[in-house]
Protein backbone atom coordinates (compact mmCIF):
# COMPACT_ATOMS: atom_id res chain seq x y z
CA UNK A 1 0.00 0.00 0.00
CA UNK A 2 1.38 3.68 -1.10
CA UNK A 3 2.13 5.98 2.10
CA UNK A 4 -0.89 8.29 2.79
CA UNK A 5 -0.15 11.72 1.27
CA UNK A 6 0.64 14.52 3.63
CA UNK A 7 -2.14 16.69 4.87
CA UNK A 8 -1.62 20.12 4.97
CA UNK A 9 -1.86 21.87 8.23
CA UNK A 10 -4.60 24.75 8.83
CA UNK A 11 -1.71 27.39 8.50
CA UNK A 12 -0.42 25.62 5.68
CA UNK A 13 -3.20 26.17 3.92
CA UNK A 14 -3.61 29.65 4.95
CA UNK A 15 -0.56 30.70 3.42
CA UNK A 16 -1.33 29.15 0.44
CA UNK A 17 -4.44 31.28 0.09
CA UNK A 18 -2.33 34.26 1.00
CA UNK A 19 0.00 33.76 -1.45
CA UNK A 20 -2.25 33.28 -3.96
CA UNK A 21 -4.57 35.64 -3.61
CA UNK A 22 -1.80 38.13 -3.39
CA UNK A 23 -0.48 36.68 -6.71
CA UNK A 24 -3.68 37.41 -8.34
CA UNK A 25 -4.06 41.13 -7.31
CA UNK A 26 -0.28 41.70 -8.54
CA UNK A 27 -1.76 40.53 -11.97
CA UNK A 28 -4.76 42.55 -11.88
CA UNK A 29 -2.50 45.62 -10.92
CA UNK A 30 -0.31 44.91 -13.72
CA UNK A 31 -3.42 44.55 -16.06
CA UNK A 32 -4.68 48.12 -14.97
CA UNK A 33 -1.21 49.39 -15.76
CA UNK A 34 -0.92 48.12 -19.42
CA UNK A 35 -4.68 48.59 -19.87
CA UNK A 36 -3.70 52.59 -21.29
CA UNK A 37 -0.89 51.66 -23.72
CA UNK A 38 -1.51 49.33 -27.04
CA UNK A 39 2.16 48.05 -26.69
CA UNK A 40 1.97 46.93 -22.75
CA UNK A 41 0.34 43.61 -22.30
CA UNK A 42 0.59 40.79 -19.31
CA UNK A 43 1.47 37.37 -20.12
CA UNK A 44 0.32 34.66 -17.43
CA UNK A 45 2.72 32.09 -18.48
CA UNK A 46 3.05 28.42 -17.03
CA UNK A 47 5.38 29.15 -14.06
CA UNK A 48 5.31 32.73 -14.56
CA UNK A 49 3.95 36.00 -14.72
CA UNK A 50 4.81 39.12 -16.57
CA UNK A 51 4.39 42.46 -17.60
CA UNK A 52 6.09 44.20 -20.99
CA UNK A 53 5.47 47.76 -21.04
CA UNK A 54 7.64 49.16 -23.72
CA UNK A 55 7.31 52.94 -22.77
CA UNK A 56 7.55 52.83 -19.19
CA UNK A 57 10.46 50.36 -18.88
CA UNK A 58 10.29 50.53 -15.56
CA UNK A 59 7.12 48.39 -15.13
CA UNK A 60 8.43 45.57 -16.97
CA UNK A 61 8.98 42.46 -14.71
CA UNK A 62 8.48 39.10 -14.86
CA UNK A 63 7.86 36.95 -11.50
CA UNK A 64 9.35 33.61 -11.91
CA UNK A 65 7.30 30.90 -10.13
CA UNK A 66 8.64 27.91 -11.26
CA UNK A 67 12.30 27.73 -11.84
CA UNK A 68 11.58 25.23 -15.15
CA UNK A 69 9.87 27.93 -16.49
CA UNK A 70 13.11 30.15 -16.82
CA UNK A 71 13.42 30.26 -20.59
CA UNK A 72 9.59 31.43 -21.31
CA UNK A 73 9.71 33.88 -18.45
CA UNK A 74 12.86 35.84 -19.83
CA UNK A 75 11.57 35.71 -23.49
CA UNK A 76 8.09 37.26 -22.56
CA UNK A 77 9.87 40.53 -20.97
CA UNK A 78 13.48 40.18 -24.24
CA UNK A 79 14.48 42.14 -25.13
CA UNK A 80 14.96 44.56 -21.78
CA UNK A 81 15.14 46.37 -20.18
CA UNK A 82 13.69 44.11 -17.03
CA UNK A 83 13.83 42.73 -13.76
CA UNK A 84 13.04 39.26 -12.94
CA UNK A 85 11.46 38.41 -9.48
CA UNK A 86 12.42 34.96 -7.75
CA UNK A 87 10.38 33.10 -5.37
CA UNK A 88 12.64 30.62 -4.16
CA UNK A 89 16.53 28.79 -4.44
CA UNK A 90 15.60 27.36 -7.67
CA UNK A 91 14.65 30.03 -9.50
CA UNK A 92 17.76 32.07 -8.10
CA UNK A 93 19.91 29.51 -9.48
CA UNK A 94 17.94 29.75 -12.68
CA UNK A 95 17.96 33.45 -12.88
CA UNK A 96 22.05 33.26 -11.95
CA UNK A 97 22.49 30.57 -15.08
CA UNK A 98 20.64 32.59 -17.38
CA UNK A 99 23.25 35.18 -16.84
CA UNK A 100 21.57 37.39 -15.04
CA UNK A 101 22.97 39.65 -11.95
CA UNK A 102 21.52 39.91 -8.38
CA UNK A 103 19.43 43.09 -7.23
CA UNK A 104 17.75 44.12 -4.34
CA UNK A 105 15.60 41.83 -2.02
CA UNK A 106 11.30 42.46 -1.63
CA UNK A 107 8.94 41.30 0.66
CA UNK A 108 5.28 40.22 -0.95
CA UNK A 109 3.12 40.72 2.28
CA UNK A 110 -0.77 40.71 2.74
CA UNK A 111 -3.00 42.06 5.39
CA UNK A 112 -6.49 41.79 6.55
CA UNK A 113 -8.30 44.95 7.07
CA UNK A 114 -10.65 43.55 9.84
CA UNK A 115 -7.79 43.65 11.97
CA UNK A 116 -6.83 46.76 10.93
CA UNK A 117 -5.40 49.48 13.81
CA UNK A 118 -6.81 52.94 14.62
CA UNK A 119 -6.19 55.62 12.90
CA UNK A 120 -2.68 56.98 13.82
CA UNK A 121 -3.12 60.44 13.59
CA UNK A 122 -4.71 62.76 11.34
CA UNK A 123 -2.56 63.97 8.81
CA UNK A 124 -4.80 65.68 6.51
CA UNK A 125 -5.23 62.49 3.86
CA UNK A 126 -6.34 64.03 1.19
CA UNK A 127 -7.07 62.34 -2.86
CA UNK A 128 -4.72 63.41 -5.46
CA UNK A 129 -4.59 62.76 -8.47
CA UNK A 130 -2.13 59.78 -9.23
CA UNK A 131 0.62 62.65 -11.21
CA UNK A 132 0.90 64.32 -7.34
CA UNK A 133 2.30 60.97 -6.45
CA UNK A 134 4.08 60.26 -8.86
CA UNK A 135 6.39 63.27 -9.02
CA UNK A 136 7.16 62.80 -5.44
CA UNK A 137 8.47 59.69 -6.23
CA UNK A 138 10.40 61.05 -8.65
CA UNK A 139 8.78 58.97 -11.61
CA UNK A 140 7.28 59.85 -14.99
CA UNK A 141 4.01 61.24 -13.82
CA UNK A 142 2.65 59.50 -17.16
CA UNK A 143 3.76 55.66 -15.72
CA UNK A 144 0.11 56.31 -14.13
CA UNK A 145 -1.95 58.38 -16.63
CA UNK A 146 -5.39 56.93 -17.38
CA UNK A 147 -4.68 53.85 -15.02
CA UNK A 148 -8.27 52.66 -14.64
CA UNK A 149 -9.56 53.15 -10.68
CA UNK A 150 -6.04 54.07 -9.01
CA UNK A 151 -6.61 55.93 -6.28
CA UNK A 152 -3.75 58.53 -4.90
CA UNK A 153 -2.94 60.15 -1.66
CA UNK A 154 -1.26 62.56 0.05
CA UNK A 155 -0.69 63.97 3.72
CA UNK A 156 -1.74 67.84 3.68
CA UNK A 157 0.96 68.92 3.10
CA UNK A 158 2.23 67.01 0.65
CA UNK A 159 4.92 65.65 2.60
CA UNK A 160 3.92 61.94 2.34
CA UNK A 161 2.15 60.17 -0.75
CA UNK A 162 0.63 56.67 -1.99
CA UNK A 163 -1.22 55.03 -4.64
CA UNK A 164 -3.94 52.00 -4.38
CA UNK A 165 -5.44 50.07 -6.97
CA UNK A 166 -8.46 48.10 -5.97
CA UNK A 167 -8.72 44.42 -7.57
CA UNK A 168 -11.78 42.77 -6.76
CA UNK A 169 -12.17 43.41 -2.60
CA UNK A 170 -8.39 43.07 -2.27
CA UNK A 171 -6.60 46.70 -2.78
CA UNK A 172 -2.97 47.11 -3.76
CA UNK A 173 -0.85 49.43 -2.17
CA UNK A 174 2.26 50.98 -4.12
CA UNK A 175 4.60 54.21 -4.76
CA UNK A 176 4.81 54.82 -0.73
CA UNK A 177 7.12 57.95 -0.28
CA UNK A 178 7.67 60.54 2.34
CA UNK A 179 10.05 63.47 1.57
CA UNK A 180 13.54 63.32 2.56
CA UNK A 181 12.77 66.41 4.70
CA UNK A 182 9.50 64.79 6.44
CA UNK A 183 10.54 61.71 7.22
CA UNK A 184 10.99 59.67 10.74
CA UNK A 185 7.97 61.35 11.80
CA UNK A 186 4.98 58.66 11.22
CA UNK A 187 3.77 60.63 8.36
CA UNK A 188 3.55 57.60 5.92
CA UNK A 189 2.61 55.33 8.58
CA UNK A 190 -0.95 57.61 9.30
CA UNK A 191 -1.42 58.26 5.84
CA UNK A 192 -1.76 54.78 4.80
CA UNK A 193 -3.40 53.88 7.75
CA UNK A 194 -6.17 56.48 6.88
CA UNK A 195 -6.65 55.36 2.93
CA UNK A 196 -7.21 51.69 4.29
CA UNK A 197 -10.01 52.48 6.18
CA UNK A 198 -10.99 54.30 3.35
CA UNK A 199 -10.97 51.36 1.03
CA UNK A 200 -12.35 49.13 3.95
CA UNK A 201 -15.46 51.24 3.92
CA UNK A 202 -15.76 51.25 0.59
CA UNK A 203 -15.68 47.10 0.88
CA UNK A 204 -12.12 45.66 0.34
CA UNK A 205 -11.29 43.12 2.71
CA UNK A 206 -7.47 42.99 2.33
CA UNK A 207 -4.36 45.00 1.27
CA UNK A 208 -1.49 43.71 -0.58
CA UNK A 209 2.03 45.64 -1.35
CA UNK A 210 5.37 44.47 -1.46
CA UNK A 211 7.88 45.47 0.91
CA UNK A 212 11.80 46.12 0.80
CA UNK A 213 13.42 44.94 3.67
CA UNK A 214 13.38 48.16 5.57
CA UNK A 215 10.35 49.20 4.82
CA UNK A 216 8.82 45.82 6.62
CA UNK A 217 8.85 47.03 10.06
CA UNK A 218 5.98 49.74 9.13
CA UNK A 219 3.94 47.56 7.54
CA UNK A 220 3.99 44.66 9.93
CA UNK A 221 2.52 47.38 12.46
CA UNK A 222 -0.56 47.81 10.46
CA UNK A 223 -1.58 43.96 10.12
CA UNK A 224 0.83 43.34 7.10
CA UNK A 225 2.66 39.90 7.15
CA UNK A 226 4.77 38.27 4.37
CA UNK A 227 3.41 35.79 1.93
CA UNK A 228 7.26 34.59 0.19
CA UNK A 229 9.58 36.32 -0.52
CA UNK A 230 11.14 38.04 -3.88
CA UNK A 231 15.01 38.48 -4.67
CA UNK A 232 15.06 40.70 -7.66
CA UNK A 233 17.32 39.85 -10.86
CA UNK A 234 18.44 42.46 -13.42
CA UNK A 235 20.45 41.89 -16.82
CA UNK A 236 23.87 42.11 -16.26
Amino acid sequence: MADPAPVARPSERASDVARARYLASLAGSWDALAAPHPDAHVVRGRGFLALRHPRHPVLTNVALLDAGAVDDALTAVAPGPFAAWSCDAAGDAALAGAGLRRDVPTVPMLARLDALPPAAGDVGARAVAPAVVARLNGVDPALLAGVPEVRAWTTAGGEAGLVLQPVDDDVVVSFVVTRPDARRRGLATALLTAALHGARADGATTATLQSTPDGRGLYERLGFAAVGRWQEWVPA
